[in-house]
């Protein structure tokens, strides 16, 4: 297995890099100092045919970020959790971009606010050829949090089945 992380604080990705040198994994884990938005055309230049995308994106909806405790921003970075005002910014930027780097029946997997599997459904199936929404998973306290989404099959992507 060989993975790519990115991030678009140095922070996280040198924490990323070290951690992955301590568990001896710095050959399979490439990390990336990279923001989805501002980089998506040099990410299209880096990835192609990952079978899977894993992102825990910034998902809480603007009008939210007022009601976290205090001590969260302690630990968080403010642009880590503001999603924009429906707080779909980055999550629409993932999907938009996945289809340019997934293999045929790539996965994405999103985590995602409770209030969005029915808005991300809706989103693709309106704007999103190349992509089907499979399922949405809830997380142990019975929340939709997860968002399973797969790319259509295409004869652009010369792979064979992968299951």
């Amino acid at each position: 297995l060989e993975a790519f992380a990115l991030d678009r604080s140095q922070d996280a990705v040198d924490l990323s890099r070290e951690n992955a040198l301590r568990l001896g994994l710095q050959d399979r884990l490439k990390v990336y100092h990279m923001d989805v938005i501002k980089d998506a055309d040099r990410m299209l230049g880096l990835f192609s045919s990952i079978s899977a995308l894993v992102s825990n994106p910034p998902y809480l909806f603007s009008e939210d970020m007022a009601s976290l405790e205090p001590e969260i921003f302690r630990f968080e970075d403010y642009a880590a959790l503001d999603g924009g005002e429906d707080g779909l910014n980055v999550i629409r930027q993932i999907l938009t971009l996945a289809p340019g780097f997934l293999s045929n029946r790539g996965r994405v997997y999103l985590e995602v606010d409770p209030r969005h599997p029915p808005l991300i459904r809706q989103w693709v199936e309106e704007n999103m050829e190349e992509l089907r929404y499979m399922e949405t998973r809830h997380d142990v306290s019975s929340r939709p949090r997860y968002c399973i989404l797969q790319k259509e099959e295409s004869h652009k992507d010369p792979k064979v089945n992968q299951d």
